[in-house]
């Protein structure tokens, strides 16, 4: 009886996973890659912390790129590391003098991503015809990492580190350098701990335990459970894989195109502000009145479409009925928005999409 009930279970996560590789595939293959390498540092540059050692533990969602960079002319770009995860390792272990012998720290990274559009604080944002003219987003390294001390095969629990680091120059002017920034701003903390009281701590995990803990935040029904056709009206249903209404029909008009579905009197309206939509077998992310659909890649997804609406405001001089007369300095903004297709990455955690 219950090899009834797990090969079935065995053989639907298993479809799953090997169509989650082809989607990624088929998403790969369209785009080109830019490989960074992280800045060296000077010899003995590092902080001296009383570890025998340091070692880095891969914990994101999504394993096959760091980030996506907007290069012009070029078009959008994956972004992976030069030689691979190795180089995340070397790096943080020329950040460190290791003076101990027994003990070692662990970094389990669970976010990395590298991006150009980290959105403004509301006081960046402020409404003024300047403001409208400027780029309303940052480029930097999004990080958020956890930090354990290892003594004889027992985990202590040691601090978080969420940051983001950012400016005004973009990816492609200074990527390395955001990516290098974030990893040094992570160890900050581990200089002023008290490691004499690190054993004396109450919590003790084992390494299974936090691999675990790790891999059961990534373990959502729209990443673990075969897709269920319907709309999606909020992220939340889509991440629970639990559409709301399972029924609807797809118009393209004039304007876009549209998701209609039937309400309680029987009749058709359409969702404006749906999140998105799956057909039973691929999964769509609705903006601006377009469909775009959207690929696994590792725990996450990812797709090219429409992220955000460029406006722009352009002043022209106002002319008076008479011909040839212009009153002085009086401007007048046309404003007009130009749609702009990009790649975009789903944070799984938050719903935000960099």
């Amino acid at each position: 009886m219950q090899f009834r009930f797990i090969w079935p279970a065995c053989f639907i996560f298993l479809y799953i996973n090997v169509q989650a590789q082809q989607d990624s595939d088929s998403l790969f293959s369209g785009f080109q890659t830019t490989f960074y390498s992280l800045p060296k540092l000077k010899v003995d540059a590092g902080q001296e912390l009383p570890v025998s050692g340091i070692k880095i533990h891969d914990a994101r969602p999504d394993t096959s790129y760091i980030g996506v960079m907007r290069k012009n002319p070029g078009g959008d770009q994956f972004i992976r590391l030069k030689g691979g995860w190795a180089q995340i390792q070397d790096h943080y272990s020329s950040l460190i003098t290791a003076s101990g012998k027994d003990g070692m720290l662990h970094c389990f990274i669970r976010k990395l991503i590298l991006t150009d559009y980290i959105e403004l604080s509301v006081a960046d944002t402020k409404n003024s015809r300047a403001s409208r003219r400027t780029r309303p987003w940052k480029s930097g390294v999004i990080l958020i990492a956890e930090f354990y001390a290892e003594i004889q095969d027992t985990y202590y629990p040691l601090y978080r580190i969420d940051t983001t680091i950012s400016s005004d120059d973009r990816l492609q002017q200074k990527g390395p350098e955001y990516l290098a920034g974030g990893l040094k701003a992570s160890l900050a903390k581990a200089g002023g701990l008290n490691w004499q009281q690190v054993h004396q701590q109450r919590t003790r995990l084992s390494l299974h335990q936090i691999d675990s803990f790790n891999t059961a935040r990534n373990s959502f029904p729209a990443l673990s459970e075969a897709p269920v056709k319907g709309i999606y009206f909020t992220f939340s249903e889509f991440r629970e894989n639990k559409p709301q209404v399972t029924e609807y029909t797809i118009q393209k008009e004039k304007k876009g195109e549209f998701i209609y579905y039937k309400n309680s009197k029987g009749e058709e309206v359409p969702v404006l502000d749906a999140w998105g939509y799956c057909d039973g077998s691929n999964k769509y992310y609705y903006k601006h009145e377009e469909f775009f659909r959207i690929h696994r890649t590792g725990n996450s997804y990812t797709w090219h479409g429409t992220k955000n609406v460029r406006e722009k405001f352009i002043p022209v001089p106002v002319i008076l009925p008479l011909p040839g007369v212009i009153i002085g300095g009086a401007v007048q903004d046309i404003h007009y928005t130009k749609k702009i297709k990009e790649l975009c990455h789903l944070d799984l955690d938050s719903g935000k999409i960099y």
